[in-house]
């Protein structure tokens, strides 16, 4: 029996709340570091499948300053038109976003209020070329952090206004709503993210992926619905390139903070703290580096290695160095699931066609990803795809080990026939 929405939305968010905990103070914005610039890394080790592929680009501590305060045109910037409808603009009133909260979109009524008053300003804001301005790449800096919860909150509202849609036969405006989460994903990812960020942003496309996997699973998509909907995911694909560069992003912000005393004794509290001290501890947080970019090779996370060297680190600054290991481990699922739903729609496509043989794996990572062979060989290292013995029965799981860290079950399913 094919995975259900409910169970794959637990399955895929309870890992969120974690990131969350450990993360939120590492956010955004951008201001200069005073010494020599460090070269960042992110290179990976693909499984299995050849020769290596370039899965990410090295780039320089000026190149990640340059591209996370980039200046976005306002008509361009998504929260530029959806932060008053966040954040409100009296302070006795309730927000826009509070009231969105309240519709039970059961109720009729609520439904058209959704319509009418809030999917106008989701269509717009969150299909623009980006999604934030240029925040200082300084924990705690990020100000879309207090409201990353209620865009999650609202893309949730658009996945079950879709699912209602669908089921009430409205197909194209369902595949209209279904589609903006991932925009939104989408948009975020313009830029370079901090680990966190790049945890939400994958969160939101993963609310879509359950709606489209239940879709599929009920035998409800048709094949122009299939080709459509394997468009969409390809034009949204989110890149491997772009979340190991996430560390980098991390790193950097933890350099500029402990530069800046304001943040460095108010949200890091590290104190008043020496010249000599803050140099070690940069020092130290270079060498550390390295560690945690292994973390992003397209292999099991072991760990230790990269425990150890925390270890190592000046007693102060181990505290400022969250759980990488498991947030890497978290962002490697995200990015499974959402190509293990794209390999999905291929398998469900050629079952209904009737096909007399089972597409082997092979075949199938070939015409999921036939014009993007990075985003296949990453899909092989990450999956498996495991042919029935009948073109209808097929299996998409993850590679043994590779999801051990925040997965209990070794055996993890992604979507199944």
């Amino acid at each position: 029996m094919a995975t259900s929405r409910r169970p794959l939305s637990r399955q895929i968010s309870q890992f969120g709340a974690l990131a969350l905990a450990l993360q939120l103070f590492l956010n955004s914005g951008c201001q200069p570091a005073t010494d020599p610039s460090p070269t960042f890394s992110a290179s990976t080790t693909p499984a299995a499948t050849g020769s290596p592929a370039a899965v990410a680009t090295p780039l320089s501590y000026e190149e990640i300053l340059q591209r996370y305060q980039a200046s976005v045109k306002p008509s361009e910037n998504g929260w530029s038109e959806l932060s008053a409808f966040l954040k409100g603009t009296a302070e006795e009133a309730p927000t826009e976003m509070e009231n969105a909260a309240e519709l039970d979109l059961d109720i009729p009524a609520d439904a058209t209020a959704f319509d009418d008053k809030v999917l106008p300003l989701l269509r717009s804001a969150f299909t623009k070329t980006a999604f934030t301005g240029a925040p200082k790449l300084l924990s705690g800096q990020d100000p879309i952090n207090p409201h990353y919860r209620d865009l999650r909150a609202l893309c949730d509202l658009l996945t079950k206004r879709a699912d209602q849609l669908w089921a009430s036969d409205k197909k194209e405006q369902a595949l209209e709503l279904v589609e903006l989460p991932l925009s939104l994903a989408h948009s975020l990812q313009s830029r370079p993210e901090t680990v966190s960020v790049n945890d939400f942003s994958s969160k939101y496309a993963a609310v879509a992926l359950a709606t489209i996997a239940d879709w599929a699973s009920t035998n409800t998509l048709v094949q122009p619905q299939l080709d459509t909907l394997s468009s969409i995911l390809a034009k949204y694909r989110p890149d491997y390139d772009h979340m190991a560069l996430s560390i980098s992003v991390d790193f950097a912000s933890l350099e500029n903070s402990i530069d800046n005393q304001e943040i460095r004794t108010g949200i890091l509290g590290l104190g008043l703290s020496k010249p000599e001290e803050i140099k070690q501890w940069k020092e130290q947080l270079r060498s550390l580096r390295g560690e945690a970019q292994k973390l992003y090779d397209l292999t099991p996370i072991d760990a230790k290695a990269f425990n150890d060297a925390v270890l190592k680190l000046a007693p102060p600054i181990q505290g400022i160095v969250v759980d990488y290991p498991n947030i890497a481990a978290m962002q490697k699922r995200s990015h499974a699931s959402y190509l293990a739903t794209e390999l999905a729609l291929t398998l469900e496509k050629h079952r209904l066609a009737k096909g007399k043989e089972s597409l082997t794996s092979e075949q199938t990572f070939e015409r999921t990803f036939a014009s993007d062979a990075v985003a296949r060989q990453v899909a092989q290292a990450l999956l498996e795809v495991r042919p029935g013995p009948t073109p209808s029965q097929f299996t998409i799981a993850g590679r043994s080990g590779m999801f051990t860290l925040v997965s209990p079950d070794p055996n993890v399913i992604f979507y199944q026939r």
